[in-house]
């Protein structure tokens, strides 16, 4: 790799270093400073350092003798928070700043060029990344193209640096989410799932040809808008229960959910999801009795198919959902045709009520992407209802979401949320959410290639509506070059 920290002052580096960790947008940012200044210095010795991840860790970050990059992800997240605050930083404050600090992807090293020379030296760093590995096999390129990843597993590559392994996107996913939409909640957990996103928007996607429904946002009709967790979570888990049906396209809540309140046509939301059939209606909830009211449209003729109400004690309400949904299926045609099969959905069983209610403000917190606040009520529902599969299931994705997020140290709450997946799949052992769970984990932190494949694969196949299974598979597809697979899974979850 050409550099050009011969021709560059020392003394005008530290200046431009100060003067970056003093910008508005690193003054509150400690760790980027702490880890910038480090690597500054490294690269200003006589001879320059190489910088190990795990010295920064012990160094910089204050983890002890025992830490271990397979499973403690801090220097990646934080390496990768400092990349993309720099490049943010010389397209704003320091657009117009002479000497240039970039932290390119393949060592914990920085590089130092002056502003005129900056083209040349990116042209460098492009052509010495891409002579092998996975990103020439990759036809949608969502990982970096350096060296394979087997190589770079190694414990005795010089780097000794995992941020190019997958998982490793965590600045890709901070500066790319304010441009990805259609993923919102769990992947707040994917850290790679930002950059996956927007390469994708520019990947044509084929229109689906099966017959599609989506359940517009339930109204809340409850007179209480600190209710509306309550209505989506109901809607979403309807969504849930009608994805078990294979001929059916069920739009994803993540799509419907941004037609929630709107004044647009039926007809027009329909053709914006693209969906045959819509199902909308309300639910209301008055002391211990829930009641959700529901009608199918065939948007195609502008036929109601059917309506109903379903009424019955809170504890009930799984099986009220349950209830609805085999009747909007046994109802459901296009073009005057019913669906050929009879529908595949589970039996529900009652519910404690109040750890019903806690599941569904962890979900509500983890579509806004607070991660603990979800952890917390996941806990909740378990302390309610210990054989509460589900909670188990939300409660591990939740806590890796906190690692992904930063909020907590990855080596602090994996393993419950492993633990979670574990129990979760003891009372259930069909509960697809968990698999994808613990199948993201494999992917992003453990690198369990095959274990991934495989918990991911069943995990979809149990639940096909969960957006965030459907990603990462699709991440791992195109890891081999699999493309055609990746888009179709890619657009799966975008549904």
């Amino acid at each position: 790799m050409k550099t050009q920290m011969p021709s560059i002052d020392a003394a005008e580096a530290t200046r431009q270093t100060e003067r970056i960790v003093n910008s508005q947008l690193f003054a509150k940012a400690k760790r980027s400073q702490r880890l910038l200044r480090y690597l500054v210095d490294a690269a200003l010795a006589d001879p320059p350092q190489v910088v190990k991840e795990y010295t920064i860790a012990t160094e910089i970050f204050d983890r002890d003798a025992s830490y271990d990059p397979a499973i403690d992800a801090t220097v990646r997240v934080e390496a990768g928070r400092l990349r993309s605050r720099l490049r943010e930083y010389y397209g704003e404050e320091g657009k117009e700043d002479a000497l240039l600090i970039e932290l390119p992807k393949g060592a914990y090293r920085v590089v130092l060029t002056e502003r005129g020379e900056a083209r040349e030296q990116s042209t460098d760093i492009h052509r010495s990344s891409t002579g092998s590995g996975l990103g020439p096999a990759t036809g949608l390129g969502l990982w970096p193209a350096f060296e394979s990843v087997d190589t770079l597993a190694r414990p005795d590559h010089p780097t000794n640096s995992i941020e190019l392994q997958k998982g490793g996107k965590a600045g890709q996913w901070l500066t790319d989410r304010r441009t990805w939409r259609y993923v919102a909640p769990v992947l707040a957990f994917g850290l790679v799932l930002g950059y996956a996103g927007w390469r994708l928007a520019r990947v044509q996607l084929p229109q689906s040809g099966s017959r599609s429904v989506a359940v517009l946002p339930l109204k809340n009709l409850s007179g209480d808008p600190a209710q509306d967790y309550f209505a989506d979570g109901t809607t979403d888990e309807l969504i849930t229960e009608l994805a078990r049906v294979p001929e059916l396209r069920v739009v994803s809540w993540n799509s419907v959910v941004q037609e929630k309140d709107t004044k647009k046509s039926l007809k027009t939301i329909a053709a914006e999801l693209r969906a045959d059939l819509l199902v909308e209606g309300s639910v209301s909830r008055s002391g211990d009795t829930v009641r959700i009211n529901a009608q199918l449209i065939d948007t195609q003729n502008d036929d109601h198919l059917w309506a109903n109400s379903f009424e019955g004690p809170l504890s009930d309400v799984m099986a009220l959902e349950n209830k609805a949904a085999k009747e909007i299926v046994s109802h459901a045609q296009v073009g005057g045709q019913r669906l050929a099969s009879s529908p595949k959905i589970q039996p529900s069983t009652a519910i404690d009520p109040a750890a019903h209610d806690a599941y569904l403000r962890g979900r509500n917190y983890f579509d806004k992407r607070q991660a603990r606040e979800s952890a917390e009520q996941f806990q909740r529902a378990i302390d309610l209802s210990p054989d509460y599969a589900s909670a188990y299931s939300g409660l591990a994705a939740a806590l890796q979401n906190e690692a992904f997020l930063g909020e907590a140290r990855p080596e602090q709450v994996l393993p419950q949320a492993m633990a979670a997946v574990q129990t979760a799949l003891e009372l259930d052992p069909e509960n697809g959410d968990a698999l994808i769970a613990r199948g993201s984990i494999e992917t992003a932190f453990l690198w369990r290639w095959d274990a991934a494949e495989r918990d991911l694969t069943r995990g979809i196949a149990l639940s096909p509506n969960n957006s965030y299974g459907h990603m990462m598979l699709s991440v791992y597809l195109d890891s081999l070059g699999k493309t055609d697979d990746a888009v179709r899974q890619m657009q799966q979850a975008v549904e």
